[in-house]
């Protein structure tokens, strides 16, 4: 295979465009795709729309559900978040909340918004302070999605200026089973921030000098790195930002004026130093939590090492649909729903074909950019398949990633390396346009084919001939791309992701049981009428917990990322104990006969709190009010019974004095 010619001259460029089929969409202005989001986000904020799974909590008549099926597995959003944030608004917006023994900053645990100044790397919680609670938490919905796709549009069209091709794999990126079934509000956003912060720092690297314009992309950028770097989850910004780094490496070092090399690193240092500025200030503000967490157990002292990682999830999103359309939890590969989902596997077919890009020789500077991209995405496959030890992984941080969580990562990063490899392709005669889309679309026919194969739902096998038809749609759509029908190529690919994960959330209208309970209204009017003293409820129903999560009372039960060291004491002054209360947990208290010695004891990341609720461990705890589900016994220091309606019966709400 020869050599192409240098594709850099703009003339060439334009014959180039108009050969290539289905690339001529210059037409469209890059700002639609963006404004058809905002459109969808407030249409759905109006009419109070969220994918809440709330309706679990108490899935009768006046849930809320409008339609779909809600999971259960998504325990994290329904049971802890969304309750945490009703518990937010009940009590202010405050960043110190009683809950989970002891007072806990909920700026830091599991970015519950906060109403201060911090908020300025939150914007997906704006929408609380405009819309309120239900609309607000509509808004923050549909953003999360919203920003998952116009992160890789925006960089995607930067770097090739292809309306549609980037329009179309920033929604593969946001529907994504990987995406899809982790429903935080962090889990489209990071996506979002840190690949328009990149965007925008591509912008300012063009920059001829520190203009009004260069100061304003260069503050953006600092801004959403900043919104990016510090929300709570390392486990998904750190290999999103290692693998985004080799492409502004090549862009700093990529140009060819003279003495354009120090503006480059003037353009970098700024946003650097800025997202730096913003991002200490917010860690400063949240430092007792944020040194808590680093001592704890868990996730504090976690190391990892790489590799390990399942192949078959890897690889298995096309085939999502058939666990979307269940109604009831499944299996997946072995495991629950959200721990199996992946992303389109785009990245193998598009270090497949970069590495035919190499061998033909292309010359462009969008060819560095495409390789840059490669090597991310690599560090990122050898970090889940390679037995790498967890000393090599600090170098990049990446001992803090268990392999298994790269899933999340690697969906953004194959889709923007897919389009920019693809739009490099496109530049390419036919001849060897054809050569690469076929032997792309064969290696990506082969390895979806044996993902599905092995892919099962409850232990069962998916039927080969459709695993076939489905490879092969795959495949189809990954060759019409690369062969230069970008257009076609990226809504087909659209296509097949929305209708992978089009089933998996439902339509819920407002936040069901959690904003007309009738346990929350009796116990908001406990607290208020008697806001001294701890609460704690010893029912293990799920239902229940995420009911007094949302409440006003100061709960010694409750999800805790970190332990209030102090209160843990009062209970546990030799520290015997600690490996379990000092780790991430959802604590349960579990009533004891009287006289009985605490116990705990941990089962995953949930710390079952044995104790005498009569005993001087309970008033250790200062506790004055107890939960019982009906039927079973009060303790016997009540003084006093009252009857709160449940969603799954009555609840007994009894005054203790210990």
């Amino acid at each position: 295979m020869g050599s192409a010619a240098p594709l850099d001259d703009p003339t060439r460029l334009d014959r180039l465009r108009q050969r290539v089929r289905g690339t001529d969409d210059w037409r469209l202005r890059p700002w639609l795709f963006p404004i058809a989001l905002l459109i969808g986000v407030l249409s759905m904020t109006a009419l109070d729309l969220n994918g809440s799974s709330v309706s679990v909590v108490d899935p009768g008549a006046d849930s809320g559900l409008v339609a779909g099926t809600p999971r259960p597995i998504r325990s994290d959003e329904w049971r802890v978040r969304t309750p945490l944030i009703v518990r937010q608004a009940a009590t202010g917006w405050k960043q110190q909340v009683d809950i989970a023994a002891g007072a806990h900053d909920i700026g830091i645990v599991a970015d519950v918004p906060v109403r201060d100044w911090a908020t300025v790397v939150r914007p997906h919680h704006w929408g609380y302070w405009v819309f309120g609670l239900s609309r607000g938490f509509a808004f923050e919905w549909w953003l999360n999605w919203a920003l998952a796709a116009l992160g890789p549009y925006l960089l995607l069209y930067v770097l090739t200026r292809r309306v549609t091709l980037s329009a179309g794999l920033g929604i593969v990126t946001a529907v994504a089973p990987s995406v899809q079934w982790w429903t935080n509000s962090f889990t489209g956003s990071l996506i979002g921030y840190a690949c328009a912060g990149v965007a925008a720092l591509l912008i300012a690297l063009r920059e001829p000098g520190r203009s009004r314009r260069w100061w304003l992309v260069v503050a953006a950028s600092a801004w959403l790195f900043a919104c990016a770097g510090t929300l709570p989850y390392p486990a998904w910004v750190v290999p999103l930002f290692v693998a985004l780094a080799p492409l502004v490496i090549v862009a700093i070092v990529d140009g060819r004026r003279g003495g354009a090399l120090t503006q480059r690193l003037i353009t970098v240092a700024a946003a650097g130093f800025g997202a730096a500025v913003l991002a200490a200030a917010f860690f400063l503000h949240h430092r007792a939590a944020l040194s808590a967490i680093s001592s704890t157990v868990y996730p504090g002292r976690r190391y990892e090492n790489g590799g390990g990682g399942d192949l078959v999830s890897l690889f298995g999103s096309p085939f999502y649909w058939y666990v979307a359309r269940r109604s009831v939890p499944v299996l997946v590969n072995g495991t629950n729903e959200s721990e199996a989902a992946g992303p389109m596997m785009l990245l193998l077919p598009s270090l497949v074909a970069f590495a035919g890009i190499t061998l033909l020789g292309m010359r462009s500077a969008l060819r560095r950019r495409a390789a840059a991209l490669a090597c991310g995405g690599t560090i990122l496959l050898a970090w889940f398949v390679l037995p790498i030890p967890a000393a090599i992984g600090r170098l990049l941080l990446l001992s803090q990633v268990p392999p298994d969580r790269l899933l999340h990562t690697i969906g953004p990063i194959g889709a923007v390396s897919f389009g920019v490899t693809a739009w490099l392709v496109a530049r390419a005669d036919i001849a060897q346009r054809r050569r690469l889309a076929v032997f792309a679309g064969v290696v990506n026919f082969v390895t979806t084919v044996l993902a599905g194969r092995s892919f099962t739902i409850n232990a069962a096998s998916l039927p080969d001939a459709r695993v076939v038809a489905i490879a092969f749609a795959l495949s189809v759509a990954v060759g019409v791309t690369l062969l230069g029908w970008l257009r076609s190529g990226a809504i087909a690919l659209a296509t097949l992701a929305v209708a992978s994960t089009v089933l998996t959330n439902p339509l819920q209208r407002g936040l069901g049981p959690l904003a007309s309970s009738p346990a929350l209204r009796a116990i908001a009017a406990e607290v208020a009428a008697e806001p001294s003293g701890w609460w704690v409820s010893t029912s293990d129903d799920p239902a229940d917990i995420a009911l007094f999560t949302a409440s006003s009372a100061p709960m010694i039960s409750g999800p805790s990322v970190y332990p209030n060291v102090e209160v843990w004491l009062r209970i546990d002054p030799t520290r015997a104990q600690e490996s379990s209360w000092n780790s991430f947990s959802h604590i349960m208290v579990d009533s004891l006969d009287e006289g009985a010695t605490t116990t705990m004891s941990r089962e995953a990341d949930i710390l079952h709190l044995g104790l005498d609720l009569c005993g001087a461990d309970a008033a250790a705890f200062d506790i004055e009010r107890v939960v019982v589900p009906g039927g079973d016994a009060v303790p016997t220091c009540a003084t006093d019974v009252e009857v709160l309606d449940g969603p799954n019966g009555p609840l007994l709400l009894a005054t203790v004095d210990p």
